[in-house]
């Protein structure tokens, strides 16, 4: 193997690890403006999933009312200045939905985005 080669070889290796560490987290990511469009009263279950997809949970309470929660937690690893590649600092944003049904009926809505979250036009707490 030349040395141009090996350098390539060692350059995409690199890149490879950095983009595994760069990212990573858990849930799947929800778009919080269409969650604001969601009425209570007047959105059903089934315009959620439509929306939406399956929750990452569902709880029932008592009286066979449900819960239902989207959460994506978004995870970056951040090289920190003047450190090793090995120092890194982790930022971590933690978006999160909480959809409470009466029957089949949208009762309540709890959103909350953290600043700097993947969502346009996005206020902290947000409840409908």
């Amino acid at each position: 193997m030349n040395a141009k080669t090996m350098w390539s070889v060692l350059f995409a290796m690199v890149l490879c690890v950095q983009a595994g560490c760069a990212a990573s987290g858990f849930g799947r990511d929800f778009n919080s403006d269409v969650i604001r469009t969601f009425e209570a009263g007047v959105t059903h279950k089934s315009d959620v999933l439509a929306a939406l997809g399956p929750p990452l949970e569902i709880t029932k309470d008592p009286r066979g009312n449900e819960t239902w929660t989207y959460a994506h937690n978004d995870v970056h690893a951040m090289p920190m200045p003047n450190y090793s590649f090995a120092d890194m600092g982790v930022q971590s944003r933690l978006k999160t939905a909480v959809l409470q049904f009466h029957g089949d009926v949208l009762d309540h809505v709890t959103l909350h985005i953290p600043p700097g979250a993947s969502s346009s036009n996005s206020t902290p707490d947000q409840k409908n």
